[in-house]
Parts: C-alpha cells; sequence; structure tokens
C-alpha cells in the first residue's frame, strides 16, 4: 500500500467560521450524514486545489472530496458508515496542490453542531429543555442564544422531543421564528467576522442543501421571508423528516 504524504510547509490555517459542519438526524439505519459550509477565497489559495473534509475518531477516519477552491461540491454520499451514532466525531477540511501534494491550508478538530442535541461532543445549536410551561406543548425561548422548552407536565418530555413527528411538527416553525428574528426583527446580516449565536444559525441554515445565498441587508422583506421559508423546508428534506409519513385523514 502507497501511502502519501503531504508536505505542510507553509500551510495557513481556515478559520472556524469558513469550515462549519452540521450532522444531520440519524437514518433509520443509525448512520448519520453531514453539511458542510465552506468558504476559502479570502485565502489567495491556487482556484484548482482539492478540496477535502475528513470525519475521524481515534484511529478511524473517513475522506470525502469536496472539488476544488474555485468550485467546492458537495459529494452525493456524506455518511458516516463508520462511525456509531454515539461516536464523538470530528472533522478537519484541508485544500491540497493537485500538482506536489502540498497542504495549503487545514482546519482541524472542528466540532460538529446539530439541533435539539446539548451534549459535550456537539456544539448545542439549539439545546432542549423541559418545564412546566401552562398548556402549550412547547416553547422558543433566549437563554441569549434560543432554546427549545418542551412542556415536562404531560409525560417523558424528552422522549417525546426525540420522536419523529415532533421534530415534523415543531423544528420547521423554530427555524422560521428564529431566522425571522435575526433577520426581520434584529437585522443582523452574515458578516463572515463573528462567532454570535446568530451568525452560526445562519451558517447553519445555509448549509442545508437547496438552499440559495444568504440574504443581505439590501434585500426586500418578501425576498428574506422567502429565504427563510425555503430554510424551513431544505431542513425537513436534510433530515428526511416525511419519510414514513402517511395521512390518515381527519
Amino acid at each position: 500500500m502507497t501511502v502519501r504524504r503531504f508536505n505542510n510547509t507553509g500551510r495557513k490555517r481556515i478559520q472556524r467560521r469558513h469550515a462549519q459542519i452540521a450532522l444531520d438526524a440519524p437514518a433509520e439505519d443509525g448512520v448519520r450524514t453531514f453539511e458542510a459550509s465552506l468558504n476559502l477565497s479570502s485565502y489567495g489559495l491556487d482556484g484548482q486545489a482539492a478540496v477535502v473534509v475528513e470525519a475521524y475518531r481515534q484511529h478511524t477516519r473517513t475522506r470525502f472530496d469536496y472539488g476544488s477552491v474555485d468550485e467546492i461540491a458537495a459529494p452525493d454520499d456524506r455518511r458516516l458508515t463508520e462511525f456509531s451514532t454515539d461516536d464523538p466525531v470530528r472533522f478537519r477540511v484541508k485544500a491540497i496542490s493537485q500538482s506536489d501534494g502540498l497542504l495549503l491550508a487545514v482546519a482541524d478538530r472542528i466540532a460538529p453542531f446539530v439541533l435539539g442535541e446539548d451534549t459535550e461532543t456537539r456544539v448545542p445549536l439549539l439545546p432542549v429543555r423541559g418545564a412546566s410551561i401552562g398548556s402549550v406543548a412547547w416553547r422558543l425561548d433566549y437563554d441569549p442564544a434560543p432554546v427549545l422548552t418542551v412542556n415536562s407536565g404531560f409525560g417523558p418530555w424528552k422522549e417525546r422531543a426525540r420522536s419523529r413527528h415532533f421534530k415534523w411538527y415543531v423544528y420547521p416553525e423554530v427555524v422560521r421564528q428564529v431566522l425571522k428574528g435575526i433577520l426581520i426583527e434584529d437585522k443582523n446580516f452574515p458578516s463572515g467576522g463573528s462567532d454570535e449565536w446568530w451568525e452560526r444559525w445562519l451558517v447553519f441554515a445555509h448549509s442545508l442543501r437547496g438552499v440559495g445565498p444568504l440574504p443581505t441587508v439590501d434585500d426586500e422583506t418578501e425576498v428574506i421571508e422567502m429565504w427563510i421559508e425555503g430554510a424551513a423546508q431544505a431542513f425537513c428534506r436534510t433530515h428526511r423528516l416525511t419519510a414514513g409519513m402517511t395521512y390518515t385523514g381527519d
């Protein structure tokens, strides 16, 4: 077996805001997939350099080819088949010269984020907690970032919050409310220069497959609302929330 070695001389460090990873909900077979939001345009790299995303844990790693610096393209298959659902998977992003194998830039030890999970191994984009909140099933709170509060007065709230039906009914509306608050009410638009909670939410929404370019401050409210609705729809598709769902009538 030939081992290819990369020359690391003079490599650049890719900032985390330019290499964001989001984990999807596990499929029926327990395998997760991921979405990568990458922007390497500000590093002065060779446009033809290969872009690679690696998922790893200890000695296990899986490589995914993401096209080139000028034409980043996600592969169709981004399943993490070599890792269990509970594995604390980390990611690294590399830009590699096609001519001599020189490692031009890298981001390492990237912790992915995912909606609805608050663990030591994943960044909590939307922590979920239980509380007695009267007669409503759930409520979106801010502390100061968004927190999903599930009513604990009607049985085991954790089990209910993990169910596909709950996610299908609740999470798209959470996505709508949070993005509306960020873009329309607070008028926070992406700058690429902060690690504020709202910027991480915009990166997450933009990473969903099929979502168009992020809105700008010059866009009309109607355009922003259409983008938000597209993100909510993309969330359902990405997390396969409608898989196996059937309509049974009133």
